[in-house]
């Protein structure tokens, strides 16, 4: 909404009498004669693109004050020795990072890993082509299907909600949210393996497509929405957590940052379609690249600052199972958990649970402290826990009380499971009730 109103605005700008006299210029594209102005149409003696008409004073400005402020010109050389470098080393660290939540070792929260994959990702992306210090002079890698900027929104509010809850829990209905990313992923992959003339249709200038556009508005439309709903569960959450330091700080710098990131790119985007009605601008992408960049050194310092703070123990699926682990019996251990329930009995001990399994109760305990990274009343109050969360969801139980439901669980007294709660979600049970009900 945000976005639509700029541009309308942009629209609205009032033309002065210089520009009565319609002119031209090159789309801009950033080449030599970028902000050159024609009399007359037709094609710019530089990189020989047909001239576009310049309806606005407000075009003129940009093209002589602001954008060569950020041109290849003048951060030429920052472009090769240090951004481009900083987008290739944070995919290759994102890579490694999930590779690492697949496996379920100690890791960063998958949400976080993904969204720096994502932005660095298209930052390198597109300095394959197009640019100075490009790769290639073949607009084909403009349809490489590498981008997942509409995953951007999804993301941000998943990993802000991953650390007010901090149990670790992941909800398989969450990837629907992923699902309009695919859809632009897989329309990009057509267009990649398809025939030369659908993509030549789609050019909108030899630097840009249409696709990309279409990507970005839904991208950024869904980006706002999502960083408001993140938002609104930080307020919430803030409101009811009396303490967390490091956790508000934290969230407040992250969507600050993330925040910032989608102001630039709005203001681009609109750019584009308020003045230069599609076309590239002369600030070209490079504020988006500078965003795109000072939001991965935010991420790097605030880890090299306190890396235990944003690393677990592994993030696990609400059924316990994981289903990357090589261990068999870390595998026979959870699907018993899960399948059995023994967790429900009050006086279940680690004997019990041995007897139980069939597993000796000195190779148990040693894979819950060694594999699992817990110990035996943490791994079977996790379960508890969220057979807890469970009993507060449901509507039947809305006349228990929060004790009673915490007897059904397995726990023995209300001062042993307040504690617990606390310790694995960060909240009372009654503040977590109130953030669910909130989301």
């Amino acid at each position: 909404m945000l976005l639509l109103l700029f541009a309308a605005w942009l629209q609205l700008i009032p033309i002065s009498d210089s520009t009565q006299i319609r002119r031209y210029q090159c789309p801009p594209c950033g080449c030599e004669a970028d902000g050159h102005v024609h009399s007359g149409p037709g094609t710019c003696e530089s990189c020989q693109m047909p001239l576009v008409p310049i309806e606005s004073a407000t075009a003129i400005h940009i093209d002589q004050s602001i954008g060569p402020l950020f041109n290849d010109g003048a951060l030429g050389i920052f472009y090769p020795k240090l951004i481009y470098p900083v987008f290739v080393i944070s995919i290759l660290m994102g890579l490694a990072l999930f590779w690492k939540f697949l496996t379920h070792k100690k890791t960063m929260d998958p949400f976080l890993t993904l969204f720096i994959l994502v932005i660095a990702s298209y930052g390198f992306k597109n300095q394959i082509y197009g640019v100075d210090n490009g790769i290639t002079n073949n607009p084909y890698y403009l349809y490489l299907p590498i981008s997942w900027i509409v995953a951007i929104g999804p993301l941000i509010w998943l990993h802000v909600n991953m650390v007010i809850q901090k149990d670790r829990q992941l909800k398989r209905r969450w990837t629907y949210h992923f699902l309009p990313a695919g859809m632009i992923w897989l329309g990009y992959f057509v267009l990649a393996i398809g025939p030369d003339s659908w993509r030549t249709r789609l050019m909108i200038t030899p630097f840009e497509t249409a696709f990309s556009h279409l990507e970005q508005i839904i991208a950024l439309m869904l980006g706002w929405g999502y960083w408001y709903l993140a938002f609104r569960s930080y307020r919430i959450w803030s409101g009811v957590a009396s303490n967390h330091v490091k956790h508000k700080k934290w969230l407040r710098t992250f969507l600050l940052t993330t925040g910032s990131l989608l102001s630039v790119w709005s203001m681009i985007i609109s750019l584009n379609i308020g003045i230069y009605k599609g076309g590239i601008t002369t600030l070209t992408y490079n504020p988006l690249w500078l965003a795109i960049f000072f939001t991965i050194l935010v991420v790097t310092v605030a880890f090299l600052r306190d890396s235990k703070f944003f690393f677990s123990n592994g993030y696990q699926w609400p059924d316990n199972v994981n289903a990357w682990s090589n261990h068999p019996v870390e595998q026979q251990l959870e699907d018993f958990m899960q399948s059995e329930k023994p967790y429900l009995d009050p006086e279940l001990s680690l004997n019990k649970l041995a007897q139980q399994t069939g597993i000796n109760s000195k190779l148990l305990s040693a894979t819950l402290n060694k594999g699992v990274g817990q110990n035996f009343y943490d791994y079977v109050n996790g379960y508890r826990i969220d057979e807890v969360k469970k009993l507060l969801l449901n509507q039947e139980n809305k006349n228990l009380t929060i004790e009673a439901m915490a007897n059904m669980a397995g726990f023995k007294s209300k001062s042993s499971f307040n504690m617990a709660f606390k310790k694995v979600t960060q909240m009372t049970p009654r503040e977590f009730l109130k953030h669910e009900q909130a989301t």
